[in-house]
């Protein structure tokens, strides 16, 4: 008899250590409570059987067991009953439990299928992208076309500066004063000067200079920007043609003329050549429309953990070239673009800092635009540690 009470003795040991280190490694919360079950069952048996066992050493006339027979049996009997209820129960919830997990990896594989078509799209997108160059006339296409749409972007800037210094005009004051103190206190930008150039010289880089282009230009930037001054800017650089065109040299005589004799520009140059500022709209437009629809995608999986949806965020951004985050990053801080961010006040879809989307560019164009001022909390390739407010950010709100 006593064999018999060592036996559920070990028993009961070994379920307590197999339970232990459940505890202590990755494991199912079900079977955790099946364990737990089994160890309350046990110790009501062996407790019971063991009593009996005493009993029944300590008799010499076994008929006095019977009634005590009958009570072992009444109490273990019920508890077997309970414990085969139970374990149905586990199955059934095993199988449940099971059957979700199915249903969880069947959705993350839907989710992946429609991100890595919307990935190859991208892709697509990209490669039937052209440019030609406003220098020799050379055909690029795909992601080379970056760089020069880059260099053709600083290159109106600069023509911007230099116009409006010949000129006299004052770029910081061409914005109208309730815009200013729309931005001041929306966005909250230390350098509004920059802003204010970097805003004007993307659209019209975008829309160009020749009839439709000044059209929508004047449309979005109505009552943002002083019409009157913008008007002149707009004309001047309407005149300058593409250094390829055969009469370049005339035209370009007559473009550089008009800047230093001319005080007023009422008329643009609506002759029908090949313009330098002749606008990216076709080429850009339907790729960051993509692009967002691509983050916007990832961003409202609510199955998903903030980690997960950052991993699949960084399958597309490894995928753009540091010209394509330059340029991405011009579009988002302009009026066409602020929806990525800079209009939401909710940290979770505000996506740029949210998914780093910005993180590859260099401390020296991130000094050159001033990136920073605008997206501080994004973790740069180069830094060193987050900011405070990006770790609450990552801890306490991101999802």
């Amino acid at each position: 008899m006593a064999f018999v009470s060592i036996i559920f003795v070990a028993l009961f040991i070994f379920v307590l250590l197999l339970s232990y280190n459940l505890f202590f490694k990755p494991s199912s919360k079900l079977l955790i409570i099946a364990i737990v079950f089994i160890i309350f069952f046990l110790g009501i048996l062996g407790l019971t059987l063991n009593i009996g066992l005493i009993e029944l050493n300590n008799t010499d006339d076994f008929s006095k067991l019977i009634p005590y027979g009958d009570y072992i049996g009444g109490i273990i009997n019920p508890i077997i009953s309970v414990f085969a209820v139970f374990a149905a129960g586990f199955a059934f919830y095993a199988q449940y439990d099971a059957n979700k997990k199915i249903q969880e990896q069947f959705k993350i594989q839907q989710f992946e299928t429609r991100l890595f078509k919307m990935l190859d799209i991208y892709n697509i997108n990209v490669e039937n992208l052209k440019f030609i160059s406003r220098k020799k006339g050379n055909n690029y296409s795909g992601k080379v076309i970056f760089p020069h749409l880059v260099n053709n972007f600083n290159s109106l800037k600069n023509e911007i500066l230099s116009f409006a210094e010949i000129k006299q005009i004052n770029v910081n004051n061409l914005i109208e004063e309730d815009y200013l103190n729309y931005v001041r206190t929306k966005y909250k930008f230390h350098d509004i000067n920059n802003f204010i150039l970097l805003e004007i010289t993307y659209i019209i880089f975008l829309y160009g200079v020749g009839v439709n282009g000044r059209k929508n230009i004047n449309t979005i930037l109505n009552g943002k920007y002083k019409k009157k001054e913008l008007k002149k800017i707009l004309n001047y650089l309407s005149g300058k043609p593409v250094e390829y065109n055969k009469d370049y040299e005339k035209y370009v005589l007559d473009f550089k003329n008009d800047l230093v004799l001319f005080t007023y520009y009422d008329k643009p140059n609506n002759e029908k050549f090949d313009k330098y500022y002749n606008g990216h709209q076709n080429n850009l437009a339907h790729y960051f429309r993509h692009i967002f629809m691509i983050i916007k995608y990832i961003n409202n999986q609510d199955t998903l953990s903030y980690n997960q949806k950052w991993e699949y965020s960084k399958l597309l951004r490894t995928q753009m070239s540091n010209h394509e985050q330059e340029l991405f990053f011009l579009n988002s801080i302009s009026i066409v673009g602020r929806e990525w961010e800079l209009n939401h006040l909710d940290d979770n879809i505000r996506l740029i800092t949210k998914y780093d989307l910005i993180k590859n560019i260099s401390k020296a164009l991130r000094d050159k635009y001033n990136v920073e001022d605008f997206y501080p909390d994004v973790v740069y390739e180069d830094y060193a540690r987050n900011t405070l407010k990006r770790e609450n950010l990552e801890k306490n709100i991101y999802k």
